[in-house]
């Protein structure tokens, strides 16, 4: 087995917020480990998502793909940046971003504009980036509990509408969602993707490893 890089399409765009300093942990970690801005995921899920193009087309709306395969090395750096529990699983082993299974999304337009939801994917702004950066974490965490699906407010009515439809998509084709975390979608039966070891050799090629049970 080996994981499928994805590529933009008409209904699916990717900016991988880990691939930049433009995160909650403000570190570039998929370049720092040499995967760069490249994107891959399980076959299982990229037929998946395949499955979306004539729902979203029909919205006359696209998915943008800010996570999906995480090397363990990297979870391990972002995990180890920042004081905020639940933000990243504690072990590479626990994430399902490291058995390239996971995938975090938005929904945007047909133009590549982002649709409102209650947070930003990772309830990221700058501003808690640099509160976290200097041990600051309460205005976040506080910040971070609108991205749980129990959360309701009618002042943000549109965001929430979008936050459903997306979840309905998704689970239409084989996610599931995670309660509190809007954007983060597994595959079904997760159980049954390995763990998969990520190394790059001199060449920059990649080599994904699923580890043996």
């Amino acid at each position: 087995m080996s994981l499928v890089e994805l590529k933009e399409t008409d209904f699916l765009s990717i900016s991988l917020m880990y691939a930049s300093k433009h995160n909650i942990c403000r570190l570039d970690a998929y370049h720092l480990v040499g995967l760069g801005n490249r994107c891959f995921l399980h076959p299982d899920g990229v037929e998946r998502l395949k499955e979306l193009e004539p729902k979203l087309k029909e919205l006359n709306l696209k998915l943008k793909v800010f996570d999906a395969y995480r090397p363990p090395q990297a979870h391990d750096m972002l995990k180890d940046r920042i004081p905020v529990r639940g933000l990243f699983a504690e072990t590479a082993r626990k994430s399902l971003h490291c058995h390239g299974c996971a995938v975090d999304v938005c929904l945007t337009d047909i133009y590549d504009n982002e649709l409102d939801f209650p947070t930003k994917v990772d309830a990221y702004t700058p501003e808690y980036a640099e509160q976290l950066a200097n041990g600051v974490s309460f205005p976040y965490e506080q910040h971070f509990k609108k991205a749980d699906y129990a959360y309701e407010n009618p002042a943000d009515e549109q965001a929430i509408i979008h936050r459903d439809l997306l979840r309905g998509l998704m689970e239409s084709v084989g996610f599931e969602a995670l309660s509190y975390e809007w954007w983060h979608f597994n595959l079904l039966g997760k159980e049954k993707y390995p763990l998969i070891h990520f190394s790059v050799n001199e060449n920059k090629e990649c080599s994904f490893i699923p580890e043996k049970e």
